[in-house]
């Protein structure tokens, strides 16, 4: 296999590889309550459910509380009981060690968190700068600098 076939499979294994692996990482945690529930669902970047995973919830309010904890189910939904008005902070705990914190209080109105996915135009343009490197070596070599 000469050096040009070998960098164009390697760009090419590039392009086809990182996207899925970067944008396979994203967690949501998307939490809401009615009375003392507390429920969530955790979502992965491609919409899968985050089945399984490990949530708790530590009492801000009264440390002394033993934290809420939960697994999420197959469409990654968990539920449980907390106080209303005492503080929380949810923790999921996913895939690969991802990690997502929510803090809210009990009553009050709860944000959505996520883990911070990469965005998809920023994985393309570090691609096509990737892309450069080869294409410039390419073109050098065929024009024999």
């Amino acid at each position: 296999m000469t050096i040009s076939r070998l960098l164009a499979v390697l760009t090419l294994s590039l392009f086809a590889a990182v996207p899925a692996a970067v944008l396979a990482h994203g967690m949501d945690v998307a939490i809401t309550q009615e009375g003392q529930q507390i429920s969530g669902q955790v979502i992965y970047t491609g919409g899968q459910p985050g089945i399984g995973d490990f949530i708790s919830i530590a009492n801000l309010t009264d440390p002394q509380i033993t934290p809420l904890e939960a697994t999420t189910n197959a469409e990654g939904r968990f539920t449980v009981t907390g106080v209303m008005g005492h503080q929380y902070v949810l923790t999921a705990y996913g895939e690969e060690g991802h990690t997502v914190d929510v803090p809210f209080t009990l009553g009050e109105e709860i944000a959505s968190a996520d883990e911070g996915s990469v965005p998809f135009y920023v994985i393309a343009g570090v691609l096509l700068l990737l892309s450069i490197v080869p294409a410039n070596y390419l073109r050098r070599r065929k024009q024999g600098v």
